[in-house]
Formats: C-alpha cells, sequence, structure tokens
C-alpha cells in the first residue's frame, strides 16, 4: 500500500487533477491527493505517468506500509489507530470564534422626537422636559435593544455551537469530518493488510455527534439557542438618572430647548458595553458546558469504532498474519515498574483565587455629597461582601469549591493516566486489555476503575475532598477569613468640582458636582492573605495527603492482586 505526497514545489499547473481522479485542487490552486491519499499497488501503477507528467516533480508516491511483514503491518496500523483515534481530542474553538464584541451588533433605536423646540422659559425645566423624554422614547427601549443585539450575536457566532449542521462552518461537522478521515484512512490500511478479509459494518464510516445527534441538544445548548430570552443578560444596568448630565440645554434669545442626540450615543455605546460585561460573566462557562459533554460523546464513540476494528484484526490473525505470542514474564515486568513509578507520584499543592471586580464609575455625576458618599459606601461593601462570600459555604462559587474541583481533576488525571499507560503496555504486547474493574473505598464512596474501558477516567471522589476541606479548614479548622479580611470605612474619599448652569432668569448659578475614588488595595492584600491562608493550611495539615495515599495504596494493591498476579 502507497501513499501519494505532494511536496511545496507544486506550481498549480493544473495537469494532475486533470489526469487522475487521484488528485484534486485547493483553494489556492495547488495540488493536493484525493482523500486520504492511500492508493493500491494496482492504482500505483495507473498513477506512474501523472507522476512523470508533473512539470516540477512535486508529486511522489511513498510505500505507506510495508507487505512483507504482516504482523510489523498490523501492529504499525493499530499504533495509528491509537494514535489518531484513542488520542483524538476535541480543540477547544478560539475565544473570537464565540465572544461577543459590542462594536460589531448596533441594535436600531426609534425615536419620535430627539430635540424640542426653544419653548421652555428656563434651564431646569427644560432639562426636566429632555429628562422625561429621555425616559420615555429612549431608556424604555433598553431590553428591546438587548434582545436585538442578542438575536445578532446568537446568529453570528452562536448557532455553529448550538446546533448541528453538516456544512463548511459548523463545529461539530468539522470534528465529525476530521475523524471520518480517519477512519477512511484506517478502514483503507486494514483491507489492504489483511487483503480484503476484514469484515466491517457498512456504518464504519458514518461518525455524526453533536447536538440532537446521541445527545439532548436542547438541554446542553438550551442558553446558546434562547439567549435572548435569558433576563439576567439585561441586568447590570445604569439608572436612567445616570445619562441626566448628558442631555444637552441649548439657550436662544431666554428660551430654552434639550437636544437628546448626545445621551442617545452614549446610552447605546453603554447598552452595548453592559451587555458585554454580562456576557463575559457567562459565555465561558457556557461553552465549557458544550464543548466539555460534547468531547465525552466523541471520546465514547471514537472507543467505539475502535473496539470494532481491533475485534476485525483480531478475526484475521491466523494464517501468514498471526500475531507472535509474547512473554509473560516481560509484561509482568513492565506493570509492575509502571506501578512503582506511580507510588512516586506525590500530591501537589493547588491555588483558588476569586478574581473582584474593583471597577465603578468616578464621574462628578453627584449633586449632593451625601448621596455621593452613601454610592461609595454600597460600592465598597459590595467588594468586600463578595470577598467575604468567597469563604462561606453557602454560596455556589466558594473557595472550598474551587480547591476540591482543582484537588480532584490533579487526583483524577494522576490515576486516568496510570490506566492509559497500562493500556499501552498490553497494546504492546498486542494483548486484549484486562477484564479487571477494580472497586476501592477510602471513606464511603467507591471508586471504580474498568481497566477494559477506553473512556476517561472519573474517580467519584469530589464529594470526599470537599468534605476533608470543610471539616479540617472552614468549618472547624485553624483558618479564619476575618483574621485577615477587615472593613475599610476610611478607603473612601469624596471629591468635589464646581460647574455652571442657567437658572430661572437665565442667569449663570454655580453649583457643586460630587464623585469619589476607592481604595482597595488594603482589603484586597487581606483577601489575598486569607486565600494563600486558606490553601496553605488545606495542603500542609496533611488530611488531604493522607487521603490521597489511602487512595493510590487501596487501587495499586488491587492491580497487583487483580491484573499481575493473573497473569499465566
Amino acid at each position: 500500500m502507497k501513499r501519494i505526497v505532494v511536496s511545496d514545489k507544486c506550481v498549480a499547473c493544473g495537469t494532475c487533477s486533470l489526469e487522475s481522479e487521484l488528485m484534486t485542487e485547493r483553494s489556492d490552486g495547488k495540488a493536493v491527493a484525493w482523500g486520504t491519499g492511500m492508493i493500491t499497488n494496482e492504482q500505483y501503477k495507473s498513477f506512474i505517468p501523472v507522476l512523470k507528467n508533473c512539470p516540477t516533480g512535486a508529486i511522489s508516491v511513498v510505500d505507506d506500509i510495508n507487505q512483507v511483514g504482516e504482523t510489523a503491518s498490523i501492529i504499525k496500523l493499530k499504533k495509528i489507530i491509537d494514535e489518531k483515534l484513542k488520542s483524538y481530542e476535541v480543540k477547544y474553538p478560539t475565544t473570537e470564534s464565540f465572544d461577543y464584541i459590542d462594536k460589531e451588533y448596533i441594535a436600531p433605536l426609534f425615536i419620535n422626537k430627539d430635540k424640542s423646540g426653544y419653548e421652555y422659559s428656563s434651564y431646569d425645566r427644560a432639562s426636566k422636559e429632555g429628562f422625561r423624554e429621555f425616559e420615555r422614547s429612549i431608556y424604555s427601549q433598553r431590553k428591546t435593544m438587548v434582545q436585538s443585539m442578542l438575536i445578532g450575536y446568537k446568529t453570528k457566532k452562536l448557532s455553529s455551537f448550538a446546533y448541528y449542521e453538516k456544512n463548511s462552518g459548523d463545529f461539530y461537522d468539522g470534528v465529525c469530518q476530521e475523524i471520518t478521515k480517519v477512519l477512511s484512512e484506517v478502514e483503507f490500511m486494514a483491507k489492504e493488510i489483511t487483503k480484503g478479509r476484514i469484515k466491517l459494518p457498512v456504518d464504519f464510516l458514518l461518525f455524526e455527534v453533536g447536538p440532537d445527534k446521541d445527545y439532548d441538544g436542547e438541554l446542553y445548548c438550551y442558553k446558546l439557542r434562547h439567549t435572548e430570552q435569558l433576563d439576567y443578560l439585561s441586568e447590570g444596568a445604569q439608572p436612567a438618572s445616570y445619562y441626566d448630565c448628558y442631555i444637552d440645554i441649548n439657550e436662544l434669545n431666554d428660551k430654552y430647548s434639550f437636544d437628546l442626540n448626545q445621551v442617545k450615543e452614549i446610552f447605546m455605546e453603554h447598552v452595548s458595553f453592559e451587555l458585554s460585561n454580562q456576557l463575559s460573566k457567562h459565555i465561558f462557562e457556557w461553552m465549557d458546558t458544550i464543548i466539555n459533554e460534547f468531547s465525552k460523546l466523541v471520546s465514547k464513540k471514537i472507543n467505539e469504532k475502535i473496539v470494532i476494528i481491533k475485534s476485525a484484526l483480531k478475526e484475521c490473525s491466523f494464517g501468514d498474519i498471526s500475531i507472535k505470542e509474547n512473554s509473560t514474564s516481560d509484561l509482568r515486568e513492565e506493570l509492575m515498574k509502571l506501578i512503582k513509578e506511580t507510588e512516586k507520584i506525590e500530591l501537589k499543592k493547588e491555588f483558588a483565587y476569586l478574581s473582584v471586580d474593583t471597577d465603578y464609575d468616578s464621574s462628578y455625576r453627584f449633586t449632593s455629597e451625601s448621596k455621593c458618599r452613601e454610592a461609595a459606601g454600597n460600592r465598597l461593601w459590595r467588594f468586600f461582601d463578595t470577598c467575604q462570600n468567597y469563604f462561606s459555604l453557602s454560596y455556589a462559587t466558594n473557595i472550598s469549591e474551587e480547591l476540591t474541583q482543582k484537588y480532584y481533576y490533579q487526583v483524577n488525571n494522576i490515576f486516568d493516566d496510570f490506566k492509559t499507560k497500562l493500556q499501552k503496555i498490553y497494546d504492546k504486547f498486542e494483548m486484549e486489555y484486562p477484564n479487571a474493574t477494580i472497586q476501592t473505598t477510602v471513606k464511603s464512596k467507591i471508586v471504580t476503575i474498568d481497566f477494559a474501558s477506553f473512556e476517561r477516567l472519573s474517580l467519584n471522589i469530589n464529594i470526599e475532598i470537599r468534605e476533608l476541606i470543610n471539616e479540617n479548614v472552614l468549618e472547624y479548622g485553624r483558618f479564619n477569613y476575618n483574621d485577615y479580611l477587615e472593613y475599610d470605612r476610611e478607603a473612601i474619599e469624596i471629591w468635589s468640582s464646581l460647574d455652571w448652569k442657567k437658572g430661572i432668569f437665565g442667569r449663570d448659578i454655580e453649583y457643586t458636582k460630587y464623585s469619589y475614588s476607592l481604595r482597595f488595595s488594603g482589603m484586597l492584600n487581606g483577601y489575598e492573605k486569607a486565600c494563600n491562608e486558606c490553601c496553605k493550611l488545606a495542603y500542609e495539615d496533611g488530611f488531604l495527603q493522607e487521603y490521597y495515599q489511602k487512595l493510590m495504596g487501596n487501587i495499586l494493591q488491587d492491580v497487583r492482586r487483580s491484573i499481575v498476579n493473573n497473569l499465566s
């Protein structure tokens, strides 16, 4: 069996694609082999003229599998199966492919009256009427604007992640096409090696996975499909009073008018920016949920294909393509080496930290010092409250939960890696994976590892890890966040500025505007120290290491007893 290769010497003359159906062209006109590029010896004979007629010698044919040693060829094929199929990982989409960029989406804003005539006798009257008109004709459209922008965003970017569609721009179809191409290559090679004796299902090359294709799209993709219906994305809006200072008041012959064009532009920019902030808090969580579920299903379907191809190859292992038996003692030796290497792996310290928002509006937008100080106090308290809630078990996002997830993934990955390495050892010796399922307990939860399964490992230990952290650190342990985090009332500073406006009789009146600044540094330092101390205690008190070592000992002891000792 051979493979067609095209080098960089290709000048896109098109000769080869006209002479042979085994060649086609890329979008830039350069030649590329059709499909996998694999050809039989018979096809190679008819392809020789194409090689000779290439003006730059860019096309060549190489031997892909040595058919003299059939056993070596089967081993090589199985290696390709493992490297291209079993090790396949769904690539996380680029941020640009789903991120919301506020300037890309402009919502229509319909206004009947964007300015008045010079019909008001005072500055204050024109200002009040202008604000009322702003509330009635502009601010009232905010929810409709948000929905319009979300529909545009959903149509432009989210649709390729919300539905499975067979087209070039669909995320799921792209992944399925990649895997189908590998399956086609594997099928072709297997048929060549076994000289057509291998028997595969007619739908072996069929690979369709995605929303509404073997998993509930409405469940996992609901938020992407119905984004405009999620009310919480409309939250975080500035009150209508925030825009009062952007309403222009004009004067002519002691008469006043209002103009809403400036406030309209400012309002539209703020709505888009506020929506961007809300989406940034959720979109990555949505995408993680979708991609993780999709990846699990892809792995499951790939594993089903691997089982089919390996079983079919095994059925063909007779006569001139039989596989030699390997030494059981060598297998046992490699398994024991893997066990000893795994025993040396120590638990590493994890760190959890929630980034707390410190943004605030520092513009001169208050007409009294008391209102300004009240707003500053509210903003400072929200920061402090977010910090202390991170150490509270009554909140979904807390340091215990995040530490639990990090230690869970670390431990789970250690044993998942152990299982993968064990299976590779069996692959090396061309033996079936051990039909052994280990079950053990450390506290109360049963931990199960099926060494014959292709699926990624998912240990049932996260609840026990969280209970250990809660009991030994946050609930009854030596940690108290109040030792580090203290509310700082002196972190508020009020600023004032003089401005002028027209009075009732057209006279310029001086008035004072106020703004505030906040010093988060003191409380932020205390918050960071509290996070560091909590993570330090969780690791250095030793209860997690004790749990991990006991789990490690139980699993490896069962591997020795159930797998190594049963080798005949």
